[in-house]
């Protein structure tokens, strides 16, 4: 998440609840969310961000108002899984993590430590990207070596490698 590289509250709503610009509007897994300062700026962007618009088929109705004060999570149950299933998580991360789970616990939450098992789920989540990189890659008409940072260059090449029938499954076979 962008916000948690830059020092600021990011948050990612559900699928539809900030309208997008078409075709942006139909992918269910590029759609936007506020950045701010703090937690409560956050709510409050997304509740202006937030909401039904005539431009944008997808967008969810009716509107969902964010409340400027929460309450308490006494009682709330929370899974934390540190790593999703298997992948690789810098120790300090998951220290962290396993911090804010356990400060949780104590403001009355039920907290506890699940395995996913999404160990199959990241071959067709990265072949999913690595097809929508290169249709990127051919919209912006660039043949790919000498134009981009080698980082890019070598993403791009691995996901030519991409057939069609591996991205119709990553996609879910929504096509």
């Amino acid at each position: 998440m962008p916000g948690s590289c830059c020092g600021v509250v990011g948050f990612k709503p559900s699928y539809g609840r900030v309208p997008e610009l078409p075709p942006f509007n139909l992918d269910h897994w590029c759609h936007e969310g506020p950045m701010a300062r703090t937690g409560g700026d956050c709510a409050l962007l997304f509740s202006v961000m937030a909401g039904p618009d005539p431009s944008d088929v997808a967008s969810l109705r009716p509107k969902l108002h964010v409340p400027s004060r929460l309450g308490g999570i006494e009682g709330w149950r929370i899974a934390v899984c540190a790593d999703l299933g298997d992948y690789d998580v810098d120790e300090d991360v998951v220290a962290n993590t396993i911090e804010a789970a356990n400060a949780l616990g104590e403001a009355g939450a039920i907290v506890e430590e699940v395995q996913l098992g999404w160990n199959r789920l990241r071959r067709p989540v990265s072949a999913w990207a690595e097809r929508r990189c290169e249709m990127v890659m051919r919209a912006m008409n660039r043949p790919g070596q000498g134009t981009l940072i080698p980082f890019t260059d070598s993403y791009v090449r691995c996901y030519k490698q991409i057939d069609v029938t591996r991205h119709h499954r990553a996609e879910g076979g929504r096509w």
